[in-house]
């Protein structure tokens, strides 16, 4: 799926299901999986924190207190695990980096 298409379809869910389930569940923490989910964040948020590519909001760890019109969570972005993402592969140890920011928010690892 491209890019665009990725992006129609996390709208077209997100507007149907996910701020529902997300209220009815009242998550302490979401993870977003890749740009696209990252984006409509963005989009329904306007959280600054959230703003930048896929690599700089990673990287940015645990994105504590934000908030999605009446819900608020910690966030956390990772990039979507394809097996096309070299930069995911190449670039990062994952489990490294990650490992130190869940341990931080209070995740068992």
């Amino acid at each position: 799926m491209d890019k665009k298409t990725a992006g129609r379809a996390v709208k077209i869910c997100s507007k149907a299901y996910l701020l529902d389930e997300l209220r009815a569940v009242k998550p302490e923490l979401v993870v977003a999986v890749g740009e696209s989910v990252k984006d409509y964040f963005y989009d329904v948020s306007k959280d600054r924190r959230l703003k930048g590519g896929i690599t700089e909001v990673f990287m940015r760890n645990i994105i504590k207190n934000a908030r999605v019109g009446d819900l608020e969570f910690d966030f956390a972005v990772v990039p979507h695990p394809s097996g096309q993402n070299n930069w995911l592969w190449q670039e990062i140890n994952i489990y490294g980096s990650r490992k130190k920011s869940l341990k931080e928010w209070g995740a068992n690892t």
